[in-house]
């Protein structure tokens, strides 16, 4: 190999280096791409608006004119449930009414419902009807309450005026017709046609019922301790009753007496709430019909019960 022949296969080896050299280099760098992917979440908050509960008083209408006797109110309550849980735990949207004759309802935050005196129920129903109501100007006041009794916030009450007339009296006249007999005289000759006299009379009849004064009773209750000192009280059928009733405890108690353990209205007696320390007498008449009756306190009608037998 000549000198010329050896300088360019230097050359070549030279060459061939390089370029390996370069081709290595090119495989050892490494790009690295990196792609970021970013979520979002939507959250969506859904809020529950309260609708405020409503009262409307459907019947009587305000400024009514009733005959004396009893009259029944009917009501409506929009976003409320009228439920029968009086003396349990307050729940948002429920409880039940106050019903109120001739007395403004309270409405005083935290405090019951109850006014010192006056006619008023408190019933799980739409309706309810006050007796013996007298002729003159009453006013009716209705109200939804919790299920402690006390006023919703803020109170729901409805008043109305009604007027009570006296009952009409009917009189009742009869005619009478007196028929006089045929006398005849008779003989031999002559002959007396018969004669008969009509004679048209007015007569009023009036009825009137008298019930017996019942045998007087006296009996001694006592509400202490969130129980009735008695939980049976047995009276003779008709029996004129005076109940001394003593509240003992701090808290509101009544003694009241109905047909059966439901309670429906109207009560056969409802005395009023006492606002205890304090004692009252009640007066009534036991039911006329013997047999097993249910009474109990108002205020807290699953803790204070007891049963009335009339013999």
């Amino acid at each position: 190999m000549n000198k010329t022949q050896s300088r360019f296969l230097h050359l070549v080896i030279t060459v061939t280096l390089i370029s390996a050299l370069l081709i290595l280099a090119g495989c050892s760098k490494q790009t690295t791409t990196t792609t970021t992917t970013t979520t979002t979440t939507k959250t969506t908050t859904t809020t529950t608006t309260m609708v405020a509960p409503t009262l409307t008083i459907t019947s009587p209408a305000d400024g009514a004119s009733l005959p004396a006797g009893s009259i029944t109110v009917n009501i409506q309550a929009n976003n409320f449930s009228v439920v029968d849980k009086q003396g349990q735990t307050n729940i948002s949207g429920q409880g039940h009414v106050h019903y109120f004759l001739d007395v403004d309802a309270p409405t005083t935050q935290g405090q019951p419902a109850i006014p010192a005196n006056g006619v008023w129920t408190h019933v799980a129903a739409t309706t309810y009807t006050f007796v013996n109501v007298a002729p003159g100007t009453h006013s009716i006041s209705v109200e939804l309450v919790n299920n402690d009794h006390t006023p919703l916030n803020p109170p729901v009450v409805r008043k109305i005026s009604i007027n009570v007339i006296s009952a009409t009296t009917t009189t009742t006249t009869t005619a009478v017709t007196t028929t006089t007999p045929a006398t005849t005289t008779s003989s031999s000759t002559t002959t007396t046609p018969a004669t008969t006299t009509t004679t048209p009379s007015a007569t009023t009849t009036t009825t009137t019922t008298t019930t017996p004064a019942g045998t007087p009773i006296t009996i001694n209750l006592t509400a202490q301790g969130m129980a009735f000192s008695l939980s049976t009280i047995t009276v003779p059928h008709g029996a004129r009753v005076t109940m001394n009733f003593n509240n003992a405890d701090s808290v509101s108690h009544n003694f009241a007496l109905y047909t059966n353990s439901s309670a429906a209205p109207p009560a056969l007696f409802q005395g009023q709430i006492v606002a205890g320390p304090a004692t009252v007498v009640y007066t009534f008449t036991a039911p006329a019909t013997p047999g097993t009756y249910f009474f109990r306190c108002d205020i807290h009608p699953t803790l204070m019960t007891g049963s009335f037998n009339v013999q």
